[in-house]
């Protein structure tokens, strides 16, 4: 199923599409906000286009399993902004 580009309601579009089957969305610009917005709207997983057939292939296999297969992961926390390591010289040993 293919969701244009361009359309402000692709989430909505998305949604009713769930509804009724599995939705991978392929997604040519993956960000946090993107990957956030299409898992609400029901994707069942979601990939960076172009993607590699492998992952493709492990994700259609994953959700042929059924429910009782993998869900996939939660979206994982944004990278703590700020938060440092200082190395200041090499680490010596006891």
């Amino acid at each position: 199923w293919d969701v244009p580009v361009l359309d402000p309601r692709w989430p909505e579009r998305m949604a009713r599409r769930a509804r009724t089957a599995s939705v991978v969305a392929l997604l040519a610009f993956a960000d946090r906000e993107t990957v956030a917005t299409a898992r609400r709207a029901g994707a069942a997983a979601c990939l960076e286009w172009p993607c590699e057939l492998d992952d493709l292939a492990h994700v259609l296999d994953r959700i042929a399993a059924g429910p009782r297969a993998d869900a996939g992961h939660a979206l994982p926390p944004a990278p703590a902004a700020g938060r440092r390591v200082e190395v200041v010289g090499p680490v010596q040993s006891t």
